[in-house]
């Protein structure tokens, strides 16, 4: 299973509710690639206090997904990737590992947005069989 969402923790909610619905079967493996919003550029002009909690905020969002995982006892690969993250994702994607992609509400339209827009990815992913949940 691949989930893909933001490193807030508003985002973690969500996501370990939805996991919580699914059968064990599809819980064997899962892996996390969270979104940072904090770019170079944007945390070049950010105060230092402000980025300081954005940043713990990443690290608390982690380490709960982590703590997640292991009380549940299932594998999980856990990433942090910059925005825009698509070639990562898309990569992934391609593998064709992954039989669930769980993505967050936005990522959802930014996703879909950008595989109508003619990227060399349009026909892979839509004939991908991978089922795709969306939350919010």
């Amino acid at each position: 299973m691949l989930v893909i969402a933001d490193a807030s923790s508003q985002a973690l909610v969500p996501i370990l509710d939805s996991l919580q619905t699914l059968r064990k079967d599809h819980l064997q493996s899962v892996r996390v690639i969270f979104i940072s919003f904090l770019s170079e550029t944007l945390t070049m002009s950010l105060s230092s206090k402000v980025l300081n909690l954005l940043l713990k905020e990443e690290r608390e969002t982690l380490e709960r997904a982590k703590k997640y995982f292991d009380q549940i006892n299932t594998l999980y690969d856990l990433t942090v990737i910059i925005a825009p993250p698509w070639k990562t994702v898309l990569d992934e994607i391609g593998d064709g590992n992954h039989d669930l992609l769980i993505l967050q509400g936005e990522f959802f339209d930014l996703w879909r947005e950008y595989t109508t827009r003619g990227c060399p990815y349009r026909e892979m992913m839509n004939s991908s069989e991978c089922l795709v949940l969306t939350i919010e």
